[in-house]
């Protein structure tokens, strides 16, 4: 429970990403009431999300209960091997469950049709969560 500690996800490939659902944690009053994102290409340099190049970082709002559901789509989507999400106040003690929202499989295009995807066969990323600088007590709850 003190500032700086972090959850992430490495999706070992650059992915798409357009936003992070949170939530509380499932047994317990404890949520994450605003966090940031950081993102990251290689895993070793991150940089905080911002809505538009040069503004400070986004303060996202988190959740003001343990069950509900909180969608924060990002204004811009983004391309990153690595999400971490690193909270800035809670409710009690940093306890998190959490979605990423965007597109970690590459697409090939049907013959005769136009598309945007990364021509390829890839697979989805693993989404290996990772947590930073674990409280002592009880751990939060990992996303998922």
């Amino acid at each position: 429970n003190e500032p700086g500690q972090w959850i992430q996800v490495d999706f070992e490939e650059p992915t798409l990403i357009s936003g992070v659902v949170t939530q509380g944690r499932e047994d317990q009053p404890q949520w994450v009431q605003s966090f940031i994102v950081l993102i990251s290409e290689d895993g070793v340099n991150f940089t905080p999300y911002t809505d538009n190049p040069g503004e400070p970082p986004k303060i996202f709002p988190g959740n003001t209960d343990q069950n509900t559901l909180v969608k924060n789509p990002f204004n811009r989507n983004i391309i990153a091997q690595v999400i971490r999400i690193q909270p800035l106040t809670w409710e009690d003690t940093i306890a998190i469950r959490f979605n990423v929202l965007g597109c970690a499989e590459k697409t090939t295009p049907l013959p005769g049709t136009t598309g945007t995807g990364t021509p390829g066969t890839g697979t989805p990323g693993t989404g290996k969560p990772t947590t930073g600088q674990p409280p002592s007590g009880t751990p939060p709850t990992e996303g998922t």
